[in-house]
C-alpha cells in the first residue's frame, strides 16, 4: 500500500484561533478548516539513496560555461 503526505493549509480564522487568541488550545488543527491542500508521494530509502547516486553522477559529468 502506497504511503501518502498530506501537506494542507488552515483558513486565516483557524490559523488566529491556534496561534493568537489560544496558542494552548490546538483543538481548532482538528476543526478541519482547511483552505486546501495537496497530497506527496514521499520517497522509499531505495529510492533516495539511486537518486543522490544519479544525482552524484550528474555532478561528476557537469561541465560549466564559460
Amino acid at each position: 500500500m502506497p504511503l501518502y503526505m498530506f501537506r494542507g493549509r488552515h483558513t486565516p480564522a483557524s490559523l488566529n484561533a491556534m496561534v493568537v487568541e489560544n496558542p494552548q488550545d490546538r483543538a481548532a488543527a482538528a476543526s478541519g478548516a482547511m483552505a486546501g491542500g495537496r497530497r506527496t508521494k514521499p520517497m522509499t530509502v531505495p529510492e533516495t539513496m539511486s537518486a543522490m547516486k544519479r544525482a552524484k553522477a550528474a555532478r561528476g559529468a557537469y561541465v560549466p560555461a564559460s
